[in-house]
């Protein structure tokens, strides 16, 4: 568990946080965030992976792979698909994504900060699978993981 103040850099660490290998906590924080902080995450030295449709994303890599191969993902992308498969099942809004993936205070920061991540994805994905989508926007309401999409988890 990494504690640091709100003002600090800390982009040395994403890769290493954004994998669970630790956690991060700004100060000051919000109720419940601490519990959350330091609940045991599950990937210490295993290799788990989560598939989602014909896709496979690697927690241990930050990589996300496909029929056409695989493809590297950055901390924050790889925050966003993993956020957006544990809120599965109702589209998430960009102020939200803003709040719990970026980790920015209610009322800050742009849409377009997501849109720019989200489309940035998608190219990924295209590469790997040109026809199938891996986010889906719900004008006015927010992103998901298609529902059609089955989600499953594992360790390898």
């Amino acid at each position: 568990m990494l504690l640091a103040e709100e003002q600090a850099d800390l982009s040395w660490c994403e890769p290493y946080a954004a994998l669970g290998q630790f956690g991060v906590l700004r100060t000051p924080f919000r109720e419940g965030e601490l519990r959350e902080a330091l609940a045991p995450v599950p990937r210490n030295g295993n290799e788990s992976t989560v598939s989602i449709g014909s896709f496979r994303l690697y927690g241990d890599k930050g990589q996300l792979e496909g029929e056409g191969g695989s493809v590297s993902l950055t901390p924050t992308e790889f925050r966003l698909v993993h956020y957006l498969i544990e809120h599965r099942g109702s589209p998430v809004s960009s102020d939200q994504l803003l709040e719990d993936v970026w980790g920015w205070p209610p009322g800050t920061g742009s849409g377009e900060v997501v849109r720019a991540h989200v489309r940035n994805l998608r190219a990924k994905v295209r590469q790997l699978d040109g026809g199938q989508e891996l986010i889906r926007n719900y004008p006015r309401r927010g992103y998901a993981i298609p529902p059609e999409l089955e989600v499953r988890a594992s360790s390898l």
